[in-house]
């Protein structure tokens, strides 16, 4: 080796160490909001609303219970009173005979009726009906905290088949108190009660499939838990079951009791740390069911950090019975540093079901990762620019990563369907990919680009987007959420890289240090913005300033610089625009970046699942630039666009609705409703919030309440479109 070799190899080592010592990533401390805060585990519980309160009611899951996080299945809790799903109802400061007056008149002593026997005259005598009055707290509107027998104001006199009516002047008047109440109905769609840990597809590494729930130190708004400190330590996260009937079973046209021998097992499937921070020794993840008998919460499981990397199944019978009771619940929880994103737990397939097994098999095909674009460099890029020439955008091939969890091979067919926005027509269906014995893990392969493939057909429009469904098929597979994968391929206006995910920060170190990242223009246009996610971190640094620039080539001046301009910090995954006061016009090659002008770091969103790193680059010395370190994304867009366009909308279809009917009401026993979608679920709740009679609606149905106390109840199911309706309906016998 001569020596001018030597010398360029040891010029590329210390660029590479340079790159490292220049720029440096970091763990996020905070993160966009996921979902807004649930309640706690109650069966229902009330959270304010303006100057009202909801009562929230859960419904009882039945086995099996199966999710693997590719689907949102956490509970969401409306907070308005307008929300669809929330329901008006009244409430009474007391009811009489389980029926609600305006007032209510009463003797203290007992009231008879009397009758004449028309034979002997003998008069005969029988106590009159009393009056239940049933008080209920104010405050608390469905406790009941008193009650009392009153009797009517008036006898019954009969003779000769006659009845004449006897009033008494009233020892008392009780007038009623009206309240008005809001209950939410729940859904039929979710299984979690899940205060802070949040979904997503890029948290974890060789997850068992798409989708897993992650657990943290911050909150359901993204937000820490405790950063009164660095080192604030505690209990953060919750994902709690809704109740659960582990009692009994419908088994034909009658219900089963659970035993021992039935086999039911809670598995699931965790890592620790995956793309995300490493917990400690003293941090956990635990696992506690809930005994129904006692009301009391006890540990089965848990796990300290530190732990292996890769993702280990868990399986735990459940025998107690204390826990085989109607209304068991179960939930995970973790210790960790409660000041930032930190200490990851993530958690995925999570299955409780009967006839299960230490290691039972699954028998199922995933899918296990999202795909990143259908486009060859960018996942999202002017609708102008692409229609220049569909064709050379196009990805090669999309892959799509499967997975077979069962122990027998098997037959996989995948295939992919492409709907303009949000059409429910599709406009292409690519030929199926197929695999005869699948035994682990397969990637499928949809060829795009060549000339019988597919293109994304243009239009007049100026911008557009697309939905991919990319669907998988195979002949004993028994869950199915997992089979399809949703992919939006969007042409805004902008150039992007990344995938609006950002799993850590990443900052430059140095004063005068230079990033630039390489966009490519196929037409000659103006650059109008630039899109950057600068991110908050612990430092909680006001008043930063970096310098943007643009180039045509690197090496020589830039076409512009900003100048100092102030670091307008985001959530993770959203963009501050910055506006170019003076048009750029670029073609071809151009680059973006900045320039670090203080001591004080300036953070930027990363995305670590695309590797940009060829396109990405950094100068310490003028008119010198070598590649980043790290084989990511750095959250920067070109955006030609102005501003003030609004995002890309996926417009409803619109469903004419059917008036919804309720009669008779009120009832003796039997109604009937019109306006009901066809096979949707009809509850019927008493005004302690119990569900007290369910059914599945089918049109012409008579509805049989006879054996209900008569009162006032609420019933829920819903219309044609879906929507949740509510009624209340009285039954007086």
């Amino acid at each position: 080796m001569n020596f001018k070799s030597v010398l360029f190899q040891l010029l590329i080592v210390c660029q590479f160490f340079s790159a490292k010592a220049q720029e440096e990533l970091g763990i996020l401390p905070y993160r966009a909001e996921q979902y807004s805060k649930p309640l706690s585990s109650n069966n229902y519980g009330s959270r304010a609303a303006g100057d009202s309160s909801i009562t929230y009611l859960l419904n009882t899951l039945e086995l099996p219970i199966i999710d693997d996080f590719s689907k949102n299945r956490i509970k969401h809790f409306p907070t308005s009173v307008d929300h669809p799903t929330v329901f008006d109802s009244t409430s009474y400061r007391f009811l009489a005979n389980n029926l609600p007056v305006d007032s209510v008149e009463f003797m203290n002593d007992s009231v008879f009726n009397y009758i004449v026997d028309p034979f002997t005259g003998d008069l005969d005598s029988t106590l009159a009906e009393p009056l239940n009055i049933v008080f209920f707290d104010t405050g608390e509107v469905f406790f009941r905290v008193d009650s009392f027998l009153a009797y009517p104001t008036f006898s019954n006199y009969i003779q000769n088949g006659i009845t004449r009516t006897i009033k008494y002047e009233p020892d008392s008047v009780l007038y009623n108190k009206k309240a008005s109440n809001f209950f939410a109905k729940d859904d039929s769609y979710s299984y979690w009660v899940a205060p802070g840990p949040f979904i997503n597809y890029t948290m974890a590494i060789d997850q068992p499939t798409l989708g897993v729930l992650t657990f943290d130190g911050l909150d359901s708004l993204g937000n820490p838990y405790d950063n009164s400190s660095k080192l604030t330590y505690g209990i953060s996260d919750f994902m709690t079951s809704k109740p659960i009937n582990l009692f009994d079973y419908k088994a034909g046209n009658n219900r089963t009791k659970y035993v021992v021998n039935d086999s039911i097992y809670l598995s699931f499937f965790f890592q620790a740390e995956g793309n995300g921070d490493r917990p400690e020794r003293e941090d956990s993840l635990i696992l506690e069911f809930f005994d129904v008998r006692k009301a009391t919460w006890q540990r089965v499981w848990g796990v300290e950090g530190d732990t292996s990397k890769e993702f280990e199944r868990i399986s735990i019978p459940i025998v107690d019975a204390n826990y085989m009771q109607n209304g068991f619940r179960f939930r995970f929880k973790n210790y960790a540093t409660q000041s930032g994103n930190f200490d990851h737990w993530h958690l995925d397939y999570v299955r409780l079901i009967k006839d299960g097994g230490m290691n039972d098999e699954i028998k199922d095909f995933a899918i296990v990762n999202p795909i990143r674009s259908f486009l060859k460099d960018y996942t999202a890029m002017p609708w102008e620019h692409y229609k220049t020439d569909p064709k050379s955008f196009m990805v090669d091939t999309v892959y799509l990563d499967h997975i077979n969890l069962s122990n027998k091979s098997d037959i996989l067919k995948a295939r992919y369907k492409v709907y303009k926005s949000n059409s429910v027509n599709y406009l292409y269906s690519s030929p199926e990919e197929l695999r005869t014995s699948v035994t682990d893990k397969t990637r499928l392969s949809f060829e795009v680009k060549s000339s019988n493939r597919f293109q994304f057909p243009v239009d007049n429009e100026e911008r557009q987007w697309f939905r991919c469904e990319l669907e998988t098929f195979s002949s004993d597979d028994r869950y199915s959420p997992n089979d399809t994968l949703i992919h939006n391929q969007f042409f805004d206006r902008f150039y992007s890289y990344d995938d609006k995910s950002a799993e850590k920060t990443y900052h430059l170190n140095i004063i005068g240090t230079r990033l630039a990242i390489k966009f490519n223009s196929p037409v000659r246009d103006t650059l109008k913005g630039v899109l950057i996610n600068f991110v908050q971190t612990f430092e909680k640094i006001d008043n930063q300033k970096v310098n943007i620039i643009i180039y045509n080539t690197l090496g020589v001046d830039p076409i512009f610089q900003s100048g100092p301009i102030d670091v307008e910090k985001r959530a993770p995954g959203s963009f501050q625009r910055y506006n170019l006061p003076v048009d750029i016009i670029v073609e071809g090659d151009f680059y973006i970046g900045w320039e670090q002008l203080g001591r004080e770091k300036t953070y930027v969103g990363y995305d670590i699942n695309y590797n940009n790193q060829q396109n990405t680059f950094l100068s310490e010395i003028e008119g010198v630039w070598y590649n980043s370190g790290f084989s990511g994304t750095v959250m920067l867009r070109a955006d030609f666009g102005d501003g003030t366009e609004e995002p890309l909308l996926e417009p409803e279809v619109e469903v004419k609705k059917v008036p919804f009917t309720l009669f008779p009401n009120p009832t003796n026993g039997l109604f009937s409703i019109e306006g009901v979608s066809e096979l949707s679920p009809v509850q019927l709740y008493n005004l302690q919030g119990s569900l007290v009679q369910t059914w599945t609606h089918s049109e012409g149905r008579t509805y049989d309440v006879s054996e209900l106390q008569n009162g006032v109840y609420i019933l829920i199911a819903s219309d044609n479109t879906g929507t949740p309706i509510s009624s209340k309906i009285i039954i007086a016998k």
